[in-house]
């Protein structure tokens, strides 16, 4: 069981590898693909304006849930880990990374 937190980067680097592999194998399917489409239909392609402005705000979060949702599913995890500030030890043959500061 993952502990609560806020953003990815809190996580230690060997359960974030796991969490966005996880993303990565659920919404590498055909059925996966195929929820990530309609994420991006109905919440990705719209504007987040609804003309009332806890209506925009209720959108807003649901289209950038949906993005980081796609986002995780649809980039290898190298490429997350390099966004969020992980870097590989130069020289290190078990690809042990640090976070940056």
């Amino acid at each position: 069981m993952i502990p609560p937190y806020q953003t990815l980067s809190q996580l230690p680097r060997e359960k974030l590898e796991s969490v966005i592999g996880a993303y990565n194998r659920v919404f590498g399917t055909v059925d996966g693909q195929m929820v990530l489409e309609d994420l991006k239909c109905r919440h990705c392609d719209r504007l987040s304006y609804g003309g009332d402005v806890n209506d925009t705000i209720f959108r807003e979060g649901q289209r950038h849930l949906a993005m980081e949702i796609i986002s995780l599913a649809s980039n290898p995890p190298e490429a997350i880990m390099e966004l969020l500030g992980f870097r590989k030890i130069e020289g290190d043959n078990d690809n042990a990374d640090t976070t940056s500061d």
